[in-house]
């Protein structure tokens, strides 16, 4: 996903920082509503850790896919940690 969302934004010509911005407010959106959860559904906060720990996992992988989407070829984020 995270590839593919660089490829698109590579073909229109939109700059990398900007492109980790955007993510980086969906992300946090994503995360907000899932913890929003707790209050507005009044459920245990431990309810709701499994769903923030999977978007946490989701959103990350989006992340690094994009970073590679945007490396110079031959660069991978898996040889870089």
């Amino acid at each position: 996903m995270g590839r593919a969302y660089g490829a698109w934004a590579a073909r229109r010509n939109v700059a990398s920082a900007d492109m980790l911005k955007v993510f980086a407010l969906v992300r946090q959106r994503l995360i907000d509503a899932a913890i929003g959860l707790v209050q507005a559904e009044n459920l245990e906060p431990r309810a709701v850790h499994g769903l923030v720990v999977a978007m946490e996992d989701l959103t990350q992988g989006v992340e690094i896919g994009l970073l590679e989407a945007i490396l110079p070829s031959g660069h991978s984020m898996a040889r870089a940690t």
